[in-house]
């Protein structure tokens, strides 16, 4: 079993942000400073900061189907959580996008998608 810890430094103090048993792949900051953290082991979706105080964190947690790799937007309407769905035969990839009010399914493109950026 692995852990994943997400931590922050302010003027020398360390200030734990999110500890977790298991798999964090990835993580976001949204223009507005929220996190958003994607999660990939045995338990798949994406934390998100609800917050938006990154020294007292309160996180809510979308379960997504998949194995999530990574996380990234462009604004809090348009989030990205990417990985790959196993299916027989072979893997695909797959792709969840949030509109600020749900998530929702998205086609992928060809291929296994290993990262995500964008303007």
């Amino acid at each position: 079993m692995a852990e994943s810890w997400i931590g922050r430094v302010v003027q020398g103090q360390m200030y734990l942000l999110l500890g977790h048993r298991g798999w964090l792949t990835r993580l976001w900051r949204a223009p507005s400073g929220r996190l958003w953290v994607s999660e990939g082991g045995t338990r798949t979706g994406v934390h998100v900061e609800a917050s938006g105080e990154l020294l007292t964190p309160r996180w809510s947690f979308a379960p997504l189907p998949g194995i999530l790799s990574g996380v990234y937007g462009l604004d809090e309407s348009n989030v990205f959580a990417f990985g790959q769905r196993v299916q027989q035969p072979g893997i695909h990839g797959i792709v969840h996008r949030w509109d600020g009010a749900q998530w929702s399914e998205t086609p992928p493109p060809p291929g296994l998608i290993v990262g995500m950026h964008g303007l």
